[in-house]
């Protein structure tokens, strides 16, 4: 029992290195994540005095939505002595199992940077690497094969980062993940989980899908850099009473045009507040993330400052926007306050867009507070971004579940041959809606 009575529990750690740190302390209540908090801590050699510390944070409404199907916890330890993945899982309003950790040679991001260059090619106009690379000529390959490679990064995901022994457990219960709400929560924004394509060699088996295709998957980023003024969960109510269009007029993206008047008309249909932003430069976008707002859908070209920097542009009609520019005050009261953003961004030129700029926004965003943030994990084909965009809107306003309606979404992009529909990673609660104005 504490000083004042309620009831308390206590819990014991010992240390293995020395230095700063934190602990992380999840809350859950039937099944449902309802806060992540940080605890700092410090590891000294030479005994302390005890001190009572505080930490407080918000937590989550759930109301009557369901929780997600399966929890993946994904947390990557990136000491260099002991790079490593640690993998739990929790079914329901069961109790977390942990499986075996998965030693990496080096990090994810170094890991993947060859398989996230070969879907860009794929997205490009797929060609054979071996023969542009070792005998100088470009050939193209069928979308059978292009098709055929997919399935092979899956896999390759599949060996790579998940331990044998929860590949067993899968295979054992494939069947009750089918069809299921799964949410990843990660602390690295770089595994494109939506690709896993399971197998077991011993059962000779394997899936006739992505992990993206055969359930409704979305993700969570848990930063170590994480505010304590949010709850450090996604929610389960998105709102949408306005609506910040970002679609530059100038932009050469041949959907652009097209992607502006869907939303117009959406937002009309709907009555949501218009929201800016006229005209659509660097200043204007500024001031409109610095007031209110529930939902940002920006249509752009995108652009890598440099490899691994995360700094990734927006570029405006005049000027652009890239994560470091979202710091003070003033931005993070409105982030605190779990606003949904849809980033249909494309790049310039080859691997302009890629995980990189996309990982940034999702740190920025996410870890400060955004409730959804959607984004295209490389670069995607213009009509195909477009028909994602349009059925993801509509099944939204539909009364769908974001799970739900980002396999409508991805189904309605999918193209043979075309890596387009895997491309967008969800950073969302898969059970979540949305919720509109009262059309009276």
């Amino acid at each position: 029992q504490g000083d004042d009575d309620e009831p308390s529990l206590t819990f014991k750690y010992r240390p293995v290195d020395l230095g700063h740190g934190y602990i992380r302390v999840e809350y859950s209540q039937a099944g449902h994540s309802l806060a992540s908090v940080l605890v700092p801590i410090e590891v000294v050699k030479q005994e302390v005095v005890e001190a009572p510390g505080h930490s407080t944070t918000p937590v989550q409404e759930v109301g009557t939505a369901p929780p997600a199907d399966w929890r993946l916890y994904v947390t990557y330890d990136s000491r260099p002595q002991n790079r490593l993945l640690r993998i739990e899982l929790t079914c329901g309003e069961g109790e977390r199992k942990q499986f075996k950790d998965v030693v990496l040679e080096e990090s994810p991001e170094g890991m993947l940077a060859s398989l996230y260059e070969r879907l860009e090619d794929l997205q490009a106009g797929p060609t054979d690497l071996i023969d542009q690379k070792v005998r100088g000529e470009i050939r193209s390959i069928s979308a059978d094969e292009a098709e055929e490679e997919l399935e092979n990064l899956g896999s390759q995901l599949w060996t790579r980062f998940l331990p044998d022994d929860f590949r067993r457990e899968y295979y054992d219960n494939r069947e009750a993940w089918e069809g299921k709400s799964v949410i990843v929560y990660s602390n690295e924004p770089w595994i494109p989980w939506e690709l896993m394509r399971p197998y077991q060699v011993d059962k000779n088996w394997k899936s006739d899908g992505p992990w993206c295709e055969k359930m409704r998957l979305t993700r969570w980023l848990q930063t170590d850099t994480q505010p304590q003024s949010i709850p450090g969960t996604p929610p389960l109510t998105l709102r949408m009473g306005g609506l910040t269009l970002v679609v530059p007029k100038e932009s050469k993206l041949k959907f652009a045009k097209d992607e502006r008047s869907f939303m117009i008309k959406f937002r009309y249909n709907h009555k949501l507040k218009n929201s800016g932003v006229e005209p659509v430069t660097d200043v204007a976008v500024r001031k409109a993330l610095k007031q209110p707002y529930d939902w940002v859908h920006a249509a752009a070209h995108g652009v890598s400052l440099r490899k691994g920097s995360g700094e990734a542009l927006l570029l405006l009609d005049k000027g652009s926007i890239k994560p470091s520019d979202i710091y003070g005050l003033e931005y993070e009261k409105m982030l605190s306050k779990a606003p949904s953003f849809v980033f249909n961004a494309c790049q310039v030129g080859r691997e302009e867009w890629t995980v990189f700029g996309t990982s940034g926004w999702a740190t920025q965003l996410v870890g400060r507070g955004a409730g959804m943030f959607i984004a295209p994990l490389w670069s995607v084909t213009d009509n195909l971004a477009h028909k994602f965009v349009s059925t993801l809107y509509r099944e939204l306003a539909a009364g769908k579940t974001v799970g739900e309606a980002i396999l409508a979404s991805r189904s309605s992009a999918r193209e043979k041959g075309d890596p387009t529909w895997l491309a967008y990673c969800v950073y969302a609660h898969p059970n979540a809606r949305i919720a509109l104005p009262d059309p009276a």
